[in-house]
């Protein structure tokens, strides 16, 4: 499956939870459109515009975190959904921290930042705590056994242990000639 494909399956069956096929989500993610090229499209960072575009059909909103948010504003802009999303640049944890600190609230979050098993893990701390219940948090590019991609290196031992009560799946997903998983978690 393709990210695309993840996501809406995964917002689908959100909204079947919350019981509306039709309900607006908030939504949450740290990691956005960092290339504008038709090869990385199917990756790095391009959930974005599948959420824009979720919002701009059912409603609801996109806040989307990374240190670097140029190329979003540009790609966002060119497709008409900028009005859908609203950017913050910089470090996700110090984002996460100001939000749960307003007192926000978020339907969905996925965590798509670096390759680093402590900052994700860090990131769905804060991201329980910003998470509406029922709500999904998705984390990008878990595969499991891997010496090279460690997102879920500390993070799926962790949730094992200490959320037996939430819906975990697992996803293998494609795309950019890229093979790696998405892992969804409905608490």
């Amino acid at each position: 499956m393709h990210m695309h494909e993840i996501i809406a399956d995964r917002l689908s069956r959100l909204r079947s939870v919350l019981g509306s096929d039709t309900i607006g989500l908030e939504i949450l993610e740290t990691g956005t459109i960092r290339q504008d090229t038709p090869e990385h499209r199917a990756g790095d960072g391009w959930s974005t515009l599948a959420f824009a575009q979720d919002a701009q059909n059912y409603g609801g909103q996109v806040t989307s975190i990374d240190l670097w948010t140029g190329t979003a504003a540009e790609v966002l802009q060119r497709e008409g959904v900028a009005d859908q999303v609203v950017l913050r640049q910089g470090y996700s944890v110090h984002w996460m921290a100001v939000m749960l600190a307003a007192g926000q609230k978020f339907d969905v979050i996925l965590l798509d930042s670096e390759n680093d098993d402590q900052l994700i893990l860090h990131e769905f701390m804060i991201a329980m705590q910003l998470l509406r219940r029922p709500g999904l948090i998705l984390v990008d590019d878990v595969v499991p056994g891997s010496d090279s991609v460690i997102k879920g290196r500390l993070l799926v031992p962790w949730i094992q242990a200490n959320l037996p009560n939430a819906h975990v799946e697992h996803f293998v997903r494609t795309g950019g000639g890229v093979r790696s998983g998405v892992l969804s978690v409905i608490m």
